[in-house]
């Protein structure tokens, strides 16, 4: 190996670490030292870090793995009007504010840099955001859940309806033709609001784990209501918890990935 190449190597000290375990054979995650925050900062690299230090299948989603992590679920957006950019449906209370709107029609919801589900920033969002109130006569969203296309602020009943769901994620308010404000029709819109009510999940077999709650924040082998409280630990549940059943019965398994979730809410 020439002097540049081996200089290359020495400036960074994952890649230099990497080149001394293949010379040596003997380095192993716990003896590198390297966290996956580290491992995230190298970018493309043609060293699978997540085989080799165990973290596919860990709990936590690592989006940097070179295969498919099962953790990483697709990205939804969830919540009464999709203000929320989630791998698992959340509930949330139906009052539609401005800013949701601005998820609406400019937010992306992807898997970000650190494995969760979020907005990706773009000068779209963030200008949005920093002026999300509309100008008076401007074509807007409004409503309770953000389902009517109007240019002035419309109250309406916060029953959701199967098709609401379209507006929010197909939806585009403008101006028609005729200058009224509404709904632009679109191939994805249209094809939703011809079934706008998603295929049903597979029930259960009586007996299994399954989450269960108004937040699917309980794990039990049958349905359970629950208060429709959302507490900020619930999102732990709903990204890191694993249902399974054990000689106690159902319950949420111990990860690591839970577990330091929890820490966060101090449980």
């Amino acid at each position: 190996m020439n002097r540049i190449a081996l200089n290359r190597i020495a400036l960074h000290p994952i890649a230099h670490w990497t080149f001394a375990c293949l010379a040596l054979a003997g380095c192993t995650s716990e003896s590198s030292g390297f966290t996956k925050q580290e491992v995230r900062a190298i970018g493309e690299t043609e060293v699978d870090y997540c085989e080799e230090f165990g973290w596919y299948g860990d709990g936590e989603c690592d989006s940097f793995c070179l295969e498919a992590d099962s953790d990483c679920g697709g990205c939804i957006r969830t919540g009464c009007s999709g203000e929320i950019c989630g791998d698992t449906p959340i509930d949330s209370t139906c009052e539609f504010r401005p800013e949701y709107a601005c998820y609406n029609e400019h937010g992306a919801c992807e898997r970000q840099a650190d494995g969760a589900c979020g907005w990706t920033e773009t000068p779209e969002l963030s200008a949005c955001l920093d002026d999300p109130s509309p100008e008076v006569g401007e074509c807007r969203r409004t409503g309770c859940s953000g389902q009517i296309c109007a240019d002035e602020d419309i109250a309406s009943t916060c029953e959701v309806l199967p098709e609401d769901a379209c507006y929010a994620d197909h939806g585009i308010c403008g101006r028609q033709d005729d200058g009224e404000c509404g709904w632009m029709e679109t191939a994805e819109l249209e094809a939703c609001l011809m079934d706008p009510t998603p295929d049903p999940e597979p029930e259960p077999d009586p007996g299994e784990c399954r989450r269960t709650g108004c937040s699917g924040e309980l794990c039990s082998a049958e349905d359970i209501a629950s208060t429709c409280e959302v507490r900020p630990e619930f999102v732990c549940y709903q990204r890191y918890g694993v249902c399974g059943g054990g000689e106690d019965g159902c319950g949420w398994e111990d990860t690591p990935a839970l577990r330091d979730c929890l820490a966060e809410f101090g449980l």
